[in-house]
This record gives structure tokens, sequence and C-alpha cells, in this order.
């Protein structure tokens, strides 16, 4: 993974995190946050089954416990979307 693809996929965990934490007293969220963080650590030290791993929860989490919320599911999908153009394997 490239060095501004890296910084790519940080601005976007970094994008949904904060949308998270500004809808914390919904059910699920602190989950989500949680595998945020683990997503932040498997990409920050190259861990490819564990990003693959947190995006898939992290996906599942925004998927159900946010389902309503359309900004939460577009900024997933950015991230999910940058992390396929960096080279990341997400299907299981």
């Amino acid at each position: 993974m490239t060095a501004p693809s890296h910084a790519r996929l940080l601005e976007l965990l970094v994008t949904l995190e904060t949308h998270l934490e500004h809808r914390s007293g919904r059910s699920g969220v602190s989950d989500a946050l949680y595998q945020c963080g683990r997503l932040r650590h498997a990409l920050e030290h190259a861990h490819s089954e564990g990003a693959r791993f947190a995006a898939f929860t992290l996906g599942r989490l925004v998927g159900t416990a946010l389902a309503d919320d359309a900004e939460a599911a577009r900024a997933f999908d950015a991230l999910k979307q940058a992390m396929v153009d960096a080279g990341h394997r997400l299907a299981h």
C-alpha cells in the first residue's frame, strides 16, 4: 500500500469515527468505534487479515445498528472502497 492510499484510509476512518462519536447514545455505536480502533491498528501495522476482519465487523455494525443512518453508510462505503482501491481483499 502506498503512503497516499494509507493516508487516505486513515482520513476516511477519522471521518467515520467522527460521525459515530456524534451518535454515541445509539445502540451499537460503542462497538463500531471499538472496531474503528481495531481497523486503525491493523492499518498502521500493515496487518491485512486484521484489517479485513475489522472492516467486515465494522460493516456489519454500521449495516445493522445504524441501518437507518445514510451518512454512516456513505462514510463506511467510502472507506470500504478506498480499502479495495488500496489492495485490501475484503470478501470472505
